[in-house]
């Protein structure tokens, strides 16, 4: 079989730890190593080990740092991140830059595109139809004017640079079937803002899922970001695992569809369908052990067929 020539991702990344642990084992007897107090000059004495987190492109390491004391009371930093600033490696640094930031209109301003220029930060960020543009001709007009012409269910995009908030940028617009305008302004030609502005929908969906309609995330008291990092990955699974649970159940049961304002949708979202079954499972947890743990199955692959 063809999988069985050389090796598998999980063989390769194992391998590569292996490596990377080895090495990193010799490297780190080097750091510390006969150390002058940078305070007194005085020779430095040994006070023990510490274990450090390193983070390198596709492996996590736990590395041995030497701390070190000197009689004037300086003392060495005892983790890789107090000795070189951070615990990543630079090729996973590079890697972890920011693509883009997206935001609606009450956060477009001038002191925002200044600072996102100035990082090299790509932004794509809707704004208010009344905002001024001046264009390179000194003309000066409301955004919604440049579009007006705009067709339902089309797109427009501005070909040269314009000054909005007193910086430079892009424009580019769409308008939805029911009429409305959407104006977003970006640091570079907008021919993909619309298509990527729209991902902002997908996250502020993720972010109701996991506030107020679904785990209330908003309630919790834990302030330390170390702490909220976690909290933040589990709920994440959590999300999946309910989405799943959804779009399965959604195959064996329809969601039914409800009259709104705006005509007729699904009574609930895939998130909300998996979400309610997974509560009303734990609640009777003594009847329905049995779906409990069948819905579980979910969290490391389809399971096998089953009717609940």
């Amino acid at each position: 079989m063809l999988k069985e020539l050389g090796y598998l991702h999980s063989e390769q990344i194992q391998l590569l730890q292996s490596i990377q642990d080895f090495k990193l084992k010799y490297e780190t007897k080097l750091i510390n190593e006969d150390v002058v107090c940078p305070k007194c000059g005085n020779a430095t004495s040994p006070r023990g080990k510490r274990q450090s987190k390193f983070h390198a492109v596709l492996t996590d390491h736990m590395v041995s740092i030497q701390s070190r004391r000197c009689q004037c009371g300086w003392s060495s930093p005892d983790s890789v991140d107090g000795l070189y600033e951070s615990s990543l490696h630079p090729d996973l640094a590079e890697k972890q830059v920011i693509q883009g930031v997206l935001a609606d209109r009450e956060f477009a301003s001038g002191d925002l595109f200044c600072w996102l220029n100035q990082q090299n930060i790509p932004f794509y960020v809707r704004i208010k139809e009344d905002s001024l543009v001046k264009m390179k001709n000194k003309t000066v007009c409301k955004a919604v004017d440049i579009f007006n012409d705009l067709l339902p269910k089309t797109q427009k995009h501005f070909s040269m640079n314009v000054w909005v908030y007193g910086q430079r940028v892009y424009l580019s617009g769409s308008r939805a079937e029911n009429g409305e305008l959407m104006i977003v302004a970006t640091h570079q030609h907008a021919q993909n803002a619309i298509p990527i502005y729209l991902r902002r929908w997908e996250i502020k969906t993720l972010f109701s899922c996991l506030k107020g309609r679904g785990f209330r995330f908003e309630d919790t008291h834990i302030t330390r970001p170390d702490r909220i990092e976690k909290l933040m990955a589990l709920l994440s699974v959590a999300f999946c695992w309910a989405h799943k649970i959804g779009e399965w159940k959604a195959e064996k049961k329809p969601i039914p569809f409800k009259k709104f304002r705006q005509g007729i949708r699904p009574k609930h979202s895939l998130f909300r369908y998996g979400f309610n079954f997974i509560r009303e499972i734990i609640l009777n947890l003594i009847t329905s052990y049995k779906a409990f743990k069948y819905c579980l199955k979910f969290l490391t692959g389809p399971p096998d067929k089953m009717m609940i």
